[in-house]
């Protein structure tokens, strides 16, 4: 005898390769973090500025795919500069160091531009 079983829920299984993805028209940002709160892109427009030219919030509601952040943001290239930047829990004793202020290079980036620049506290971030 068949047994019917109801359908699974279903899950975002679309393989989505993380860091900086090309399209046309332009790119795919995708970043893991599961105990991030807020996430946030920067933009800049040349390798010495200091401030981004251009800050965009990642919504939650829309971006957000279990602990994966993603966006595409349009009109942009693939000479694009950004960092990440992450709301979350303070609380080291559970591995977790957020620091809202705090610019994150991408980890599934393919190249760095510029020199490094120290934090006025002397920490590597």
């Amino acid at each position: 005898m068949l047994m019917r079983h109801p359908h699974p829920e279903l899950q975002f299984t679309q393989f989505l390769p993380y860091g900086a993805m090309i399209h046309d028209g332009g790119v795919q940002f995708s970043v893991f973090s599961r105990s991030a709160t807020a996430m946030r892109l920067l933009l800049y427009n040349k390798v010495e500025d200091l401030e981004p030219a251009e800050i965009i919030e990642f919504n939650p509601e829309t971006d957000r795919w279990g602990d994966v952040w993603s966006m595409f943001v349009p009109g942009i290239s693939d000479a694009t500069l950004y960092h990440f930047q992450a709301d979350g829990p303070h609380a080291p004793h559970l591995g977790h160091w957020f620091d809202g202020e705090a610019r994150l290079i991408d980890p599934y980036s393919k190249a760095l531009a510029g020199e490094f620049q120290p934090s006025k506290d002397g920490t590597i971030r």
